[in-house]
């Protein structure tokens, strides 16, 4: 449980600390693109993390199909764009405002497949969607 108190507490100070880094870079570096800025920011975060999960499963190597790496290379890419895409979006609104955005997958999901199932999810579901909405209030 300290754990994950520990990770949310990193993870909700990271949009006002990227927030933060891109309004100084505008301030370093007025005449850089947006997208360069976006870049300069998400680019080193992707490349070590990259770099260390590639270091921590060296030995699993061998054990990987093709197709688990090509999806696991399909899943990075994707979340480096996503990442992209919300540091660009963090450029235009408060951090306060894309944190509730981006965190909002978590009720939005359990809510459309309630009502696609046409039925009341289980009640751990329930009542971490709700945990959850109490939370990003």
């Amino acid at each position: 449980m300290g754990l994950l108190i520990f990770a949310t507490v990193f993870w909700g100070l990271s949009f006002p600390l990227i927030k933060a880094l891109l309004l100084l870079q505008v301030q370093l570096w007025p005449q850089a693109s947006g997208s360069v800025m976006v870049a300069a920011t998400v680019g080193p975060r992707v490349l070590i993390s990259a770099v260390v999960v590639g270091l921590l499963c060296l030995r699993l190597r061998p054990l990987l199909t093709a197709a688990e790496l090509a999806q696991g290379l399909w899943v990075g890419g994707f979340g480096a764009a996503g990442m992209l895409l919300q540091n660009d979006g963090l450029r235009y609104t408060a951090a306060s405002t894309s944190a509730f955005l981006t965190q909002f997958y978590a009720i939005a999901i359990p809510i459309t497949l309630a009502l696609r199932a046409r039925r009341a999810p289980p009640w751990p579901v329930g009542v971490s969607t709700v945990l959850v909405l109490a939370g990003v209030a």
